[in-house]
């Protein structure tokens, strides 16, 4: 038995969707202010440092004096947009970072099912999760009954009666940073070995 709906997902989820668009957005932004400014350089050197004779329209002479100046400002939006456009956002395939996670419930229990919300807003990050309801196993009972509801993750008890969305979130970035160093010193052993 699990405390609440378990299908009810009428909890707050913190949409990623804008903040993704906003970036590649920046990124693209940035990337022809780049090639723009590439552009337009190389143009003021053929013009004033080469001897190719190239002839350019009326309004390229009177606006000599800034071009220069353009450049530069071409060059720094370029730099600003694409520094401010950071990494993209993680792969919407993401993988779970623990093996197994148990939610011990009982019924009529409200931070239960607050619980449940807290590690459904993690969703792909987190393994399936196994909801045991301690109320049919007088041992769980006897372990468990004051602090409802325990979160245990690969075997390992983290929380008890209150989970914090927070500390679980650092556990799973601090997963994620451990897995990909250790990706990256596996590949440079194999590198090594070759």
């Amino acid at each position: 038995m699990v405390c609440g709906d378990p299908t009810d997902l009428s909890f707050e989820i913190f949409s990623v969707n804008e903040s993704v668009t906003e970036k590649r957005l920046t990124s693209a932004i940035g990337s022809i202010c780049w090639i723009l400014a590439g552009t337009f350089s190389a143009l003021v050197f053929a013009d004033r440092w080469t001897s190719l004779g190239l002839r350019f329209p009326d309004f390229w002479y009177t606006s000599r004096n800034f071009h220069l100046l353009m450049c530069v400002g071409l060059y720094i939006a370029g730099w600003l947009a694409l520094r401010n456009s950071g990494d993209p956002e993680p792969s919407t395939t993401a993988t779970p970072m623990f093996d197994s996670l148990t939610l011990y419930t009982r019924s009529d229990c409200e931070l239960c099912d607050k619980a449940l919300k807290i590690l459904r807003h993690f969703g792909e990050r987190l393994p399936t999760i196994r909801i045991v309801d301690i109320d049919s196993d007088p041992e769980l009972q006897e372990l468990h009954r004051d602090w409802i509801p325990v979160v245990e993750i690969d075997g390992r008890v983290y929380f008890r009666g209150v989970v914090n969305s927070t500390l679980l979130e650092r556990m799973i970035l601090a997963r994620e940073d451990r897995q990909r160093s250790d990706s990256v010193s596996s590949d440079a052993t194999e590198q090594v070995e070759e």
